[in-house]
C-alpha cells in the first residue's frame, strides 16, 4: 500500500527529526533523490543556500559521524564537504533516522512529502551497533517500547545508568533519555 509521510522543516536553520519508516514502490532501499525528488528541496551550486539532510554514519570513513548532503541544480545530491566531488548514490533502508534543515536565511517553514510504500514484512531487524546511532521506526505504525524482548535479543540491561543500553526519544520539542534495567524495562 502507498504511503506519504508529511514533515515541517522549521525556518532560519532549525532541524526538524525524520523517520524512513517506508521503502521504495516496489519495495528495497531509497536514494535520496527518490525520497525528495527534484522539486521539495532547496537546490543551490553554492553549498551554504541549499536544504541539508544530515545522517549519522556510525560506520563512516575515515571516522563515525554526521554526514551532510545537499541537493545542486542538476537534482543530484551531494556531501557538502565534498561539494565539488561526485554526487552520492547511497541507499537508505526502512529504519534510518536524520535531521532535515533549511538554511539560516530560510524565512518561513516548508512541508516536505515523502512518498514510498509501506513495508511489507511480518518482522523486521536493524542492527544496533555501540557508539551513536540514529534509528526511526521500521513501519508505519507507532513503536512501543515494551512489546520487544530486548534483553532477549541481546540488549544489555542493568540497572546502573552508565552500564546499560540507552536510547534518546525526540518528541518534537526536547529529549527523553531511557536506560534498559536489569529486569528489561526501560
Amino acid at each position: 500500500a502507498a504511503v506519504a509521510y508529511t514533515f515541517t522543516v522549521p525556518a532560519a536553520g532549525a532541524y526538524a527529526l525524520v523517520a524512513l519508516s517506508h521503502e521504495a514502490f516496489g519495495g528495497g532501499d531509497l536514494t535520496l533523490l527518490e525520497m525528495f525528488g527534484t522539486n521539495q528541496l532547496r537546490k543551490s551550486g553554492v553549498k551554504t543556500l541549499v536544504d541539508r539532510v544530515m545522517i549519522y554514519d556510525p560506520l563512516g570513513t575515515p571516522t563515525p559521524g554526521y554526514r551532510t548532503y545537499g541537493q545542486k541544480p542538476d537534482g543530484l545530491f551531494y556531501n557538502v564537504d565534498a561539494w565539488t566531488g561526485a554526487p552520492i548514490t547511497n541507499r537508505f533502508a526502512p529504519g534510518t533516522g536524520f535531521w532535515l534543515s533549511q538554511p539560516t536565511s530560510a524565512a518561513s517553514n516548508k512541508v516536505i512529502r515523502l512518498f514510498g510504500q509501506v513495508v511489507d514484512s511480518p518482522s523486521s531487524t536493524k542492527a544496533v551497533i555501540a557508539g551513536m546511532q540514529m534509528i526511526g521506526g521500521l513501519y508505519s505504525a507507532p513503536l512501543v517500547l515494551t512489546n520487544n524482548s530486548w534483553l532477549a535479543d541481546g540488549a544489555v540491561g542493568n540497572n546502573v545508568k552508565t552500564l546499560c543500553d540507552r536510547i534518546m526519544i525526540f518528541n518534537g520539542t526536547s529529549y527523553s533519555e531511557l536506560g534498559l534495567r536489569a529486569d528489561g524495562h526501560w
